[in-house]
C-alpha cells in the first residue's frame, strides 16, 4: 500500500468552511498572537472579528533577552562552525553552573553533537524522539547544575524549575521542506513570522509567573 500525506498550502480556506461557520464565537489565544496569525488563520479584526492584545502580567527584569553574535549555524555548517558555537555555549553554562538551564537545539542532531562535544557533557541532558517527556522529570527532579538540551521544548512546557534558556540558532523554518517552500513563495513574511514566534515560546519556558 502507499501511504499519502496531505496538507493544505494555507489552511485559512478550511477553517472558513469547518470552524468558523458551525460556531457563533470562537475564541483564540496566544502569547504570540499577532496580526499576522490572524491574517493567516483569516480572522482579520475586521468586520465580526475583534483582536485584543494585553500587557504582559512578568515584570521586563525577569525576562531579559540577549543576542550574541557567534556563528552563523544552517544545514551548510561544518564541524568549524559548530566547535565555535559549542564553545560559546560553554562559556555560558560555565557562569552559571548555580543554577538550570534549557537549551534549545532546533534539531536532534545539534543537540546530540553539543551533547557529545561540550566541556560541560556530564551535565547536559538529551532525548531522542519520543522521548521528550522522561527527559523533561528527570531534568526537574536533578539539582543544579542541570543542563535540558531538546529541540521539542520551544512550546507547550511550563519549565520554572529552569533559570535560563540558550537558543543554538534563530529557528528558521527548513526551507528544503516542499510545503514550507511554497508558503514562503506565496509570502515573504510567513518564514520570519513563524521564526520569531519560537524565539518568543521558546525564552518564555522558564518565565512562567510574575515572581
Amino acid at each position: 500500500p502507499i501511504c499519502v500525506n496531505l496538507a493544505p498550502v494555507w489552511v485559512c480556506l478550511y477553517l472558513t468552511r469547518w470552524l468558523y461557520a458551525d460556531h457563533k464565537r470562537i475564541v483564540l489565544m496566544s502569547a504570540t498572537l499577532t496580526l499576522k496569525t490572524m491574517g493567516l488563520l483569516d480572522a482579520t479584526p475586521e468586520g465580526q472579528h475583534v483582536y485584543l492584545s494585553y500587557p504582559s502580567m512578568f515584570p521586563l527584569e525577569n525576562r531579559p533577552f540577549w543576542f550574541i553574535p557567534t556563528v552563523r549555524i544552517n544545514h551548510r555548517s561544518e564541524d568549524i562552525d559548530y566547535n565555535v558555537l559549542v564553545s560559546r555555549v560553554d562559556e555560558i553554562i560555565a557562569g552559571r553552573l548555580d543554577r538550570r538551564g534549557l537549551i534549545h537545539s532546533v534539531s536532534y542532531e545539534r543537540a546530540a553533537y553539543l551533547q557529545r562535544r561540550s566541556l560541560h557533557s556530564g551535565l547536559l541532558q538529551t532525548h531522542d524522539r519520543g522521548g521528550v517527556s522522561a527527559a523533561i522529570e528527570t531534568f526537574r527532579s536533578s539539582p543544579p547544575p542541570a543542563v535540558l538540551i531538546s529541540p521539542s521544548i520551544s512550546h507547550g512546557f511550563d519549565l520554572p524549575e529552569a533559570n535560563y534558556n540558550i537558543l543554538l540558532k534563530v529557528p528558521w523554518p527548513d526551507t528544503r521542506d516542499p510545503l514550507m517552500a511554497r508558503r514562503f513563495e506565496g509570502d515573504k513574511e510567513y518564514a520570519p513570522n513563524l521564526a520569531m514566534q519560537t524565539v518568543l515560546q521558546s525564552s518564555g519556558r522558564t518565565v512562567r509567573g510574575p515572581g
